[in-house]
């Protein structure tokens, strides 16, 4: 059984710092930033395109075509563009 305040007892050994609700958290980091906004976005995303399987086939199969391209170039091209362009920066700086 887990000890709660309520079954501890007065046996039980108290701790000094606060409760984990209370407890500080470090400030978030401009990566936790960008992490969430990567999230948010990709959850956009997601529901832009199963909102469009309600409008009419030509106008659905149109904005699905083109959340598929959005994606395809911000999560594969974009990212290898941005890697290929470091490592000639980083090449250079050598």
């Amino acid at each position: 059984m887990r000890r709660t305040p309520a079954t501890a007892g007065a046996g039980a050994a108290r701790s000094n710092s606060p409760p984990r609700s209370l407890a500080r958290r470090p400030a978030p980091t401009r990566t936790d930033a960008a992490r969430q906004n990567t999230y948010d976005e990709s959850q956009a995303v997601v529901q832009a395109y199963w909102s469009a399987s309600g409008l009419p086939a030509p106008a659905r199969d149109i904005v699905q075509q083109q959340l598929r391209g959005y994606t395809v170039l911000f999560l594969v091209i974009l990212p290898v563009v941005i890697a290929a362009c470091a490592g000639i920066a980083f090449a250079h700086f050598r």
